[in-house]
């Protein structure tokens, strides 16, 4: 019954994300949405939560182009420490989303060259 109004109160499980260039010398930002739909049940237990999410992340206006397979995960003792699990789908289509994007190219001079080798 709260469905539809929760979804739109969490804007649709999105979150719009901007990132900076993780390098020196390198000015650039790009936006990135991240999807952070529920793929199975939360689980509560004594002091911790286990969430498992699709964490698809997204540059620009192209949706869909990843295939995020079903891969099987789970935590490992999940009541010691904390924890986040990638699956090798997952982390290979942001990585691929983020080589599209203005961060992963390097406008490289003098200058900004010496900034990265410090």
């Amino acid at each position: 019954m709260l469905g539809p109004l929760m979804d739109q109160a969490l804007g649709n499980y999105e979150i719009t994300v901007n990132t900076p260039s993780i390098f020196r010398g390198q000015d650039t930002s790009s936006v990135f949405s991240f999807d952070y739909r529920n793929t199975r049940s939360p689980y509560i237990g004594n002091g911790y939560i286990d969430v498992y999410f699709l964490g698809e992340l997204n540059y620009g206006v192209h949706r869909d182009e990843c295939k995020i397979e079903a891969d099987y995960m789970d935590f490992v003792n999940s009541a010691t420490f904390s924890q986040l699990v990638v699956s090798e789908s997952a982390a290979s289509c942001w990585m691929n989303e983020w080589a599209k994007s203005s961060i992963a190219k390097f406008d490289l001079d003098d200058e900004k060259v010496n900034l990265i080798l410090e």
